[in-house]
């Protein structure tokens, strides 16, 4: 299989964000040797924690949106009655 020198990275390595996967049959790549246990579990949880706390935030600012929004409409109405009942 012939690659193409935009696949190679400085060192003549296969570059992972460019390299093409290979054809049915064909020799895999090399892979990067896995981290230890400890290292995933702790990667694990640093992405579980991010996505639930991006989740919270957005049910946050919603939560306080609705609210806002309700007092507006009250504020709103209140001070188009005084407006109107002043003309």
């Amino acid at each position: 299989m012939e690659r193409d020198d935009d696949h190679d990275d400085i060192d003549g390595q296969l570059n992972p964000f460019n390299d093409v996967p290979p054809a049915a049959g064909g020799p895999l790549p090399p892979s990067l040797p896995m981290p230890p246990p400890e290292e995933q579990q702790r990667a694990l949880h640093n992405e579980g924690y991010r996505d639930g706390a991006a989740a919270g935030h957005a049910l946050g600012l919603q939560q306080g949106f609705d609210e806002g929004f309700d007092k507006g409409i009250e504020a709103g109405e209140a001070l188009g009655r005084l407006l109107g009942a002043a003309r």
